[in-house]
């Protein structure tokens, strides 16, 4: 039997279920599969997107903002500094809404920029690669993608890894947000499947 457990957001199961299991998986039962964070009700950003949404994606527009531009180190390893800069601040948000920092997970795909986004995230809200977040998961989930096209030079083959992304997607229990350049990303089939299934209402531009 392929019961979803991890991810108590219908959507985020279904996302999974057609991507990655022949559309075979199911959420275990009906409060798994309603389950909503009631407690959040605000505006984010300035694109008039809601908290009350349940998934959406941070389009960060790399191509127009340099900030957001992925880097690397002489040794190859890469981050984002935007994108840390921006989650710490998404973070804040949340603990001054409300939240614990227990509600909260913050995954990167690459470990330099996880360590990058640790020194930045608030003390006590859990910051880990997708490898590390397996078999665990949090209310809300922030995803940061990192790569951008200034790297079309190099190819991620951790962004062209189905598994990782389905692992990375479904660590969410209740509420997942996406942080990365769209335009970037599609040139990955599974990550552009991913952020094509989110609704166009979900989907925050962040401006120059």
């Amino acid at each position: 039997m392929n019961f979803n457990y991890i991810s108590n957001y219908r959507p985020i199961a279904e996302l999974s279920s057609v991507l990655f299991y022949e559309n075979k998986l199911r959420c275990a039962n009906n409060n798994v599969a309603e389950a909503i964070l009631a407690n959040l009700a605000s505006d984010f950003i300035n694109d008039g997107i809601h908290f009350t949404m349940l998934s959406y994606l941070v389009d960060t527009q790399s191509y127009k903002n340099p900030s957001f531009r992925a880097t690397f180190n002489s040794f190859g390893e890469v981050t984002n500094t935007g994108e840390a800069e921006f989650i710490g601040g998404l973070c804040k948000l949340f603990i001054k809404l409300g939240l614990s920092v227990n509600d909260l997970g913050v995954i990167s795909v690459y470990r330099y920029h996880a360590e990058r986004l640790r020194r930045i995230v608030q003390a006590g809200i859990e910051v880990n690669t997708v490898d590390q977040y397996q078999g665990r998961d949090k209310p809300i989930i922030v995803l940061s993608f990192v790569w951008t096209g200034e790297t079309e030079n190099r190819k991620s083959e951790l962004l062209a890894d189905c598994r990782r992304i389905n692992v990375a997607i479904t660590r969410a229990k209740y509420k997942l947000i996406l942080v990365g350049c769209q335009k970037s990303l599609s040139r990955y089939p599974t990550v552009n499947a991913v952020i094509n299934a989110i609704p166009k209402e979900c989907v925050a531009k962040l401006h120059e």
